[in-house]
């Protein structure tokens, strides 16, 4: 039986204040907000094409991940651009899950939704081979060595990642650590991930933005999960279509 603290599904706003707390108002005074988390969360990973289905989408081809979504900016426009996608956007901070889902909401997008959860608690959250790609940006890199546990991208979350990703999804990496890269690259290497010469669509998230500007080296990559079958053609437009590109403006 799972504890309190590792139940996936509990309620992550019990501890907030509202009084101190304005997103928690926010939340609790409009119901209306594309936000999953608590019990809520439960019902919808148990079935995701239903929820979906009643958020108002139809035809639901695809299903992508967007690990730590900060406040939807990515998430939004892999959204607007991929209408038969749904996304799922996940982070753990209270206020960007928020932004998030108002951004969702604002757009009118209905294959959007923001979730209050730990990425580490993927595998409760969908089922084998359910997922069509992961999206990864700038996970903490805990760069002191004796940190490296704390990693996301660890050796067996890499290994529940190949389980999640159907064959021909994709895990989309960037990170401004060259050690973590390594070993997240070579873990997923080993589970059957293999590179692609693709040019994804040009995501920039506020942190990379930042790190540009501190000329920082940005190490980025498309692995493709094989598991060990041709995978020619299938793998979702977002990671194979070098051609689309952010609109400026």
């Amino acid at each position: 039986m799972l504890t309190e603290y590792a139940d996936p599904f509990r309620d992550r706003t019990r501890d907030l204040i509202s009084r101190v707390n304005p997103y928690l108002r926010l939340l609790r005074d409009e119901h209306y907000l594309p936000l999953l988390h608590g019990a809520q969360l439960r019902h919808a990973a148990a079935a995701w094409r239903t929820y979906f289905d009643t958020a108002g989408m139809r035809e639901l081809r695809a299903l992508l991940v967007e690990i730590g979504c900060y406040r939807g900016r990515n998430l939004l426009e892999v959204a607007q651009r991929f209408p038969q996608t749904a996304c799922i956007g996940i982070d753990l901070t209270f206020k960007r899950v928020v932004l998030s889902a108002q951004a969702i909401y604002a757009q009118g997008l209905h294959n959007a939704v923001s979730v209050l959860s730990d990425a580490r608690d993927l595998a409760s959250l969908f089922r084998p081979d359910e997922l069509d790609g992961v999206i990864c940006f700038f996970p903490d890199p805990w760069v002191k060595p004796r940190q490296h546990k704390k990693r996301l991208l660890s050796t067996s979350y890499c290994a529940q990642l190949a389980k999640l990703i159907k064959a021909g999804g994709f895990v989309w990496l960037k990170t401004d650590n060259r050690d973590y890269f390594i070993r997240a690259t070579q873990a997923l290497r080993a589970q059957g991930f293999c590179f692609t010469g693709t040019v994804p669509l040009e995501l920039i998230s506020a942190f990379e933005q930042r790190f540009l500007a501190e000329r920082r080296t940005i190490y980025r990559v498309v692995l493709i999960n094989h598991k060990h079958v041709p995978m020619h053609g299938k793998t979702h437009a977002l990671v194979r279509d070098g051609r689309i590109r952010r609109p400026q403006g």
